[in-house]
């Protein structure tokens, strides 16, 4: 698991841009992690990571996780700072962020197409006294997203040195981290 938190909550500029980078990077089964560290190289069962951003607060979070044998931990955790830091050189596609734009923005119209969803979606709006307005406003900012804002985004929050990386497992047994 790695993690880093930092000020940024859904009324800030950055939101989408962050929000479509992580999908990139670790939010999908299409995603840098997910194909490296699970499908590339075999190492894990699962692999990805989030953005926990908050509503009007500034307490927000990005997190990272792989599930591994004990043995394969250091070559996990090489593989996921070597994705991190070739998207902060190199920054992601065109192609990826048209993707993942596209997936978001069909994962909101499904949301809305479930009764049950649409209704929690209006309780959750009203409560922050928002409207469809507000949702469509946010679907407009993710649509338009560019390939500078998004990699901008990423670079701006995320890097090695301000990550906490915690391993839990029984090391000892295979002669890992002794």
């Amino acid at each position: 698991m790695a993690s880093t938190a930092f000020q940024l909550n859904d009324e800030s500029p950055d939101w989408a841009a962050l929000t479509i980078a992580n999908m990139i990077f670790g939010g999908t089964t299409n995603s840098h992690l997910f194909l490296r560290i699970r499908v590339k190289d075999g190492l894990s069962y699962s692999a990805g990571s989030y953005v926990s951003i908050p509503t009007k607060d500034d307490s927000a979070s990005f997190g990272a996780y792989a599930i591994a044998a004990p043995q394969n931990t250091p070559k996990v955790e090489a593989d996921f700072k070597e994705e991190l830091n070739k998207v902060i050189k190199d920054g992601f596609t065109q192609d990826e962020l048209d993707k993942a734009k596209r997936t978001w923005l069909d994962e909101q119209a499904v949301r809305r197409a479930d009764e049950a969803n649409i209704g929690r979606q209006l309780q959750s709006l009203q409560r922050w006294d928002r409207t469809m307005e507000w949702q469509a406003k946010l679907e407009a900012l993710v649509s338009a997203l560019t390939l500078d804002q998004i990699n901008a985004a990423f670079r701006k929050y995320l890097n090695e040195s301000e990550l906490v990386i915690v391993k839990g497992g029984d090391f000892k047994k295979v002669g890992v981290y002794q």
